[in-house]
């Protein structure tokens, strides 16, 4: 992989990653399996290939950051590589990317997504076990590090779509981005979802344990109660 950095800190004697205990994972984007997708007669269209071009010079732009320790860990945006010039493309861009900050707890099984939507904070919870991975013998090289191939599925408004992980056993860290954590023996280094994927371009691990804050659940909403609000605000939308 090109431009890939990593990082092994504070080992004074290196045995395989048994003295880690935190790290960080910076991600790349890209929207091509997105774009991929789309029917014929619009991936032809003059228009729609200046637009998927757009948001993939964005996507790529847009790096994401993963922390971790033993149990938990943290997921957002790091920074835009390129000041936006089409507010709403970057802002429909970096939703896919990430919608807010994900707290993972492994000791509960649940990820908490806090999002600011229409002034209001938000949380909205995602119990890690209704992920149901199937795991596979396909092997590739991400980095420096031989990384396993997973699968699940995720219901979308027209069908079940199967989400790609790709996992360092050698990394032994049940995280990845977003809600994608738990239950896989190894750290996510690439993640490819309908709409997104996200691919681990610097990897930091540390002896030391990095503190990462929690933040509670109250308040919060389940993802399949948030999911069902979204979907009436939507078709709200479409009958007015």
């Amino acid at each position: 992989m090109r431009n890939f950095i990593f990082i092994l800190i504070s080992l004074t004697v290196y045995k395989g990653y048994s003295q880690i205990v935190s790290g960080k994972v910076i991600y790349n984007a890209s929207m091509a399996r997105f774009h991929h997708a789309a029917p014929d007669h619009i991936k032809s269209n003059p228009m729609s290939k200046f637009t998927f071009q757009k948001e993939e010079r964005l996507a790529k732009s847009i790096e994401s950051e993963l922390i971790f320790n033993r149990v938990f860990s943290q997921f957002k945006i790091k920074k835009s590589l390129s000041k936006p010039k089409d507010r709403m493309t970057h802002y429909l861009v970096s939703s896919l990317i990430s919608k807010g900050v994900y707290y993972t707890n492994l000791n509960e099984a649940h990820t908490l997504l806090k999002l600011e939507q229409g002034g209001e904070s938000m949380k909205i919870s995602h119990n890690l076990k209704n992920t149901k991975w199937h795991l596979t013998q396909e092997k590739k090289i991400i980095g420096d590090f031989e990384c396993l191939k997973a699968y699940c599925f995720i219901q979308l408004p027209n069908k079940k779509h199967k989400v790609y992980a790709w996992y360092a056993p050698s990394i032994p860290f049940s995280f990845g981005p977003k809600n994608y954590s738990g239950y896989l023996p190894g750290l996510i280094l690439e993640l490819d979802t309908p709409s997104i994927k996200l691919t681990a371009k610097v990897v930091e691990l540390y002896k030391q344990e990095k503190k990462i804050k929690a933040i509670n659940d109250e308040g919060a909403i389940s993802k399949e109660e948030y999911d069902k609000i979204s979907k009436l605000a939507y078709e709200g939308i479409r009958g007015n």
